[in-house]
């Protein structure tokens, strides 16, 4: 039990380190400093013991110093502010692997992640909670997370960018946020954060940007999953951006009035695209939706629920639904990718219709009311897919050739029956302006023809096997 002060690396020019194996229980109060001075080093390993800060005074790990604290196990407490990286000299790092951890207690002791220097948290690991997160508290400093595995458990609301930068790297893990979640706070502060893989969860709402001259910038890529009450920007002289790069974004709840995504200044989609799952939610988004820079963006709606759009989409991507219902408001033209609709969706006007452009593609099995099909649209079916069902178009014009792209099938799966492609209430394309492809290769076995079933008409490929002779 240490009762004044437990320094590890004290004076400038030296250095110190400390391990604490075996079950070891250090009980430490009034001050604990890793790295004090400026131009000191300290480490502090916890591999299997107990740490247990009290407070009530200062918990550094790089104090005005360098200070590193690596957790691989047992048991770390610390009841008062957890500071890594304090005064502008100090840098700290706090690398976490193991352990049961806690970070902080009481109502405003959140982890402080480059005070006025400059902190890094690496997670690799562990069970952790705090009261909340403070990453670049003052202007000019600078404070990372990089989470790759472990949970994260927030008790309270957290700032990413106080006054400084705070950025957050995800690629694993799971990071729970029982209150507000703040990305760039004040005036000057600027908040990153990015989710590649893991899971992000935020149980109340997502400020991006705070107060004016503000500016919190959120990337959702990859495997990562984002779940939020709602995110919106909380001043109109913040500066707010979304990039949809894959990852899922999933509302948390039902929300009485509001939108899932609110007064954001600019959100971008990549070919990878915005993929929202509602989990059996209504959600609404509103804001402009755009291509990223050389990109096409897409659009995919999973789980049940319907998500609405509103406002207006630029992107100029895939739009797909696979499952639920995606409601859109305008005339919705895809320039690029397959749009594959297996759930339903809904355009709002009589007069607006999915296009799809030359070279784009429509797939899947569900419902949409009208749709053209540009001169040289695809309309694709993939054995993969184990689509026996057509898709249904109450309103469907063609203007020009189709291309059926068959991909995956061998001409024996073909050889017993139709294929039902596409169902509508009359023969909308023409069968002379429709080619089949095989793994994209053409293929003179491989018949489009109409189906008639129910007053409708389905248009379908058949395998002749054989010379097939026509007389004029």
């Amino acid at each position: 039990t240490v009762t004044n002060q437990f320094l590890v690396g004290k004076s400038s020019g030296y250095s110190a380190m400390v391990s604490f194996d075996k079950g070891v229980v250090v009980t430490a109060t009034n001050a604990f400093f890793i790295g004090d001075a400026a131009g000191s080093t300290g480490e502090l390993i916890n591999v299997d013991g107990q740490i247990n800060y009290q407070g009530p005074s200062l918990f550094c790990v790089g104090r005005s110093g360098y200070g590193s604290m690596t957790i691989a196990g047992g048991k770390t407490t610390i009841n008062y502010i957890p500071y890594v990286g304090y005064t502008n000299t100090a840098v700290g790092v706090l690398t976490v692997t193991g352990g049961t951890n806690t970070f902080g207690t009481g109502s405003e002791n959140k982890l402080t992640v480059g005070g006025l220097g400059r902190g890094t948290v690496l997670g690799y690991g562990g069970k952790n909670s705090a009261v909340g997160l403070t990453l670049g508290s003052a202007r000019g400093s600078f404070g990372d997370m990089i989470l790759t595995n472990g949970t994260w458990t927030l008790s309270g609301y957290s700032w990413i960018g106080f006054g400084g930068k705070g950025v957050i790297s995800m690629s694993g893990g799971t990071l729970y946020s029982g209150s507000i979640f703040c990305i760039g706070r004040t005036s000057g502060g600027t908040g990153v954060v990015t989710v590649a893989g893991g899971t992000l969860e935020v149980n109340e709402e997502v400020r991006l940007g705070g107060d004016a001259h503000s500016a919190g910038f959120l990337t959702l890529s990859g495997s990562g999953v984002f779940k939020a009450n709602y995110i919106s920007e909380k001043s109109a002289g913040a500066s707010s951006a979304i990039l949809f790069d894959g990852g899922t974004l999933q509302p948390k709840k039902a929300i009485a009035s509001g939108a899932l995504i609110r007064s954001v200044d600019d959100i971008r989609l990549t070919a990878q695209g915005m993929v929202v799952d509602t989990v059996g939610f209504d959600a609404v988004i509103t804001g402009v939706l755009q291509n990223a820079s050389g990109e096409a963006g897409s659009i995919t709606k999973k789980g049940a629920g319907t998500l609405t759009l509103v406002g207006t989409r630029e992107a100029t991507g895939p739009v797909s639904v696979l499952a639920g219902t995606l409601a859109m408001g305008n005339t919705v033209t895809v320039s690029a990718g397959t749009s594959r609709i297996d759930g339903t969706l809904l355009l709002a006007s009589v007069d607006d219709r999915l296009v799809v452009a030359p070279g784009a593609a429509l797939a899947g099995t569900g419902t949409v009311a009208r749709v053209t099909l540009q001169d040289n649209a695809v309309f694709a079916r993939a054995k993969a897919d184990h689509a026996v069902t057509p898709l249904s178009i109450s309103d469907c014009e063609a203007i020009g050739g189709l291309t059926i792209a068959l991909t995956g099938y061998t001409l024996d799966e073909l050889k017993p029956g139709t294929l039902p492609l596409i169902r509508m209430p009359t023969n909308a394309i023409g069968i002379g302006k429709v080619s089949v492809t095989l793994d994209g290769q053409a293929n003179q076995g491989l018949i489009p023809k109409y189906v008639s079933d129910g007053g409708q008409q389905i248009l379908s490929v058949v395998y002749l096997k054989g010379t097939l002779i026509v007389m004029r």
